[in-house]
């Protein structure tokens, strides 16, 4: 056998290098982006002049929508590679609780499981044989690497002067027209002294984000993590509101805080994005805002002046008689008062105060007065068990948590309840009354295991909904 000479040794490993090269822009997107690409994508044309950098964890809501297309029969997983990187839970097959897994897992919810571990082949599933190394979770990159985005955005936080009470705090981003954005990951930080997440902390209605699952964590104090998912496969376009932030002003009269795009790393040791589009391309550029605690605006108050009416007698001898007449009417009805109340505890019942953060009170209306009434919110991924019937004005439910009751322990949602995740089970029956509304904006993520009674308006505002 002839021998190779040291200079066609050269050539070969400088080939190898190349193509060692073009495995890691496929991966992580080099210069302009990428999307589903055509063999000839990596030409002479596209060489880079930067390189974008990875993501904080591999395992990002880009790999969360393969599988959510996957598992909602929209778009097939075409390698076993991909199928084993997908199988998040383990058991061999690709469902929607692998969606689950993995948007826990990027939330920081939970232990994660064996995601984000490394599968050499032939792999954990005989019938799913694998000839190269996956990353449980990491499904775009698994071969075929699957990708999307191009160019750069901007993506800004405003400042805000507004007075203790519920507040909005838009992000909003330039024109992602032709972008390919189908997903974000987003963690946000802030003084929780000062503000603290209302609900589920997001509010995706009337924004460029309307047709995506948003799931949230606000469970580690002074931080929002985000998730974002588009079903479909047109991507977002346009520019404005990417998303509307939902804080409760806890402060005093001149405090503020900075609200800020920030890399954080939970106490599970989970890497948190400050701001992902897709897996880095589009690229983006952030501008960071800031919530000022401004002065309540005096109102006017009606007070009973006292007016005096002059009575003449024949005599011609005046008598001034002072008589009370009120310029305002005062009534003893009770102002209702409505509290947010977030759920704090991992399993319990209901009606245990120290499960809430309205402690010592739990969210139904009517206690410990009559004028009282609740928002209740679960998205730490907990259970509830309802022990009584119970009737809240809003209920928002995130994070894959679930909410269970049996006999005559319903649940009444007088005005919106927002489900993006999670489970609703149990015999007894969850109650949307006239007037009210249910919004479900969960891909694939939503399980009804129990009787809705539906007098009011039920919404799928995300694309590619199921209830299972």
């Amino acid at each position: 056998m002839p021998l190779v000479s040291p200079s066609r040794t050269i050539a070969i490993s400088l080939i190898l290098i190349a193509i060692a090269a073009v495995a890691i822009s496929a991966r992580w997107g080099i210069g302009g982006g990428f999307g589903l690409l055509p063999s000839d994508r990596f030409t002479e044309t596209n060489v880079p002049s930067t390189v974008l950098m990875p993501p904080l964890n591999a395992v990002t809501s880009f790999d969360r929508r393969m599988v959510i297309r996957h598992a909602t029969g929209l778009e097939s997983l075409t390698t076993n590679e991909q199928r084993v990187a997908a199988d998040a839970t383990g058991n061999c097959a690709v469902s929607s609780a692998d969606d689950t897994a993995l948007a826990q897992y990027i939330l920081g919810i939970g232990a994660g499981g064996t995601i984000g571990t490394n599968l050499p082949p032939p792999g954990p599933c005989g019938g799913l044989p694998i000839t190269v190394a996956v990353v449980r979770g990491d499904v775009s990159a698994a071969p075929p690497p699957t990708m999307s985005g191009s160019g750069t955005a901007t993506v800004s936080l405003p400042d805000v002067t507004a007075t203790p009470g519920v507040i909005v705090v838009p992000i909003t981003v330039g024109d992602l027209t032709g972008r390919g954005v189908l997903t974000y990951d987003i963690q946000v930080s802030f003084n929780s002294a000062i503000i603290t997440p209302s609900g589920s902390g997001v509010s995706n209605a009337g924004t460029l984000s309307s047709a995506m699952s948003v799931a949230t964590n606000t469970a580690n104090a002074g931080h929002l993590i985000i998730s974002g998912v588009l079903g479909s496969t047109t991507p977002l376009s346009g520019s404005g509101t990417l998303l509307n932030l939902q804080f409760n002003i806890i402060g005093t009269t001149g405090q503020s805080t900075a609200v800020i795009f920030e890399d954080y790393t939970d106490g599970g040791n989970r890497a948190h994005e400050s701001f992902l589009f897709n897996e880095g391309a589009p690229s983006d550029t952030t501008t960071n805002g800031s919530v000022t605690v401004g002065t309540a605006t005096p109102t006017n108050t009606a007070t009973n002046t006292p007016t005096n009416t002059v009575t003449g007698t024949a005599t011609n001898t005046a008598t001034n008689t002072p008589t009370n007449t009120p310029t305002g009417t005062a009534t003893n009805t009770p102002t209702p008062s409505i509290t947010d109340s977030v759920w704090i505890a991992t399993t319990g019942d209901w009606n245990i105060g120290a499960n809430w953060s309205s402690n010592p009170n739990y969210p139904d209306n009517g206690q410990p007065t009559v004028s009282s009434l609740y928002n209740a919110t679960l998205n730490n991924g907990g259970t509830i068990t309802r022990n009584i019937p119970v009737t809240i004005q809003n209920f928002n439910l995130s994070a894959f948590g679930t909410v269970t009751g049996d006999g005559i322990n319903s649940l009444t949602v007088n005005q919106v309840f927002n489900w993006a995740s999670g489970a609703l089970t149990g015999s007894a029956s969850i109650n949307i009354p006239v007037g009210g509304v249910m919004n479900i904006t969960g891909d694939s993520s939503c399980t009804l295991d129990t009787n809705l009674n539906n007098a009011g308006t039920i919404n799928l505002v995300s694309g590619s909904n199921t209830l299972h």
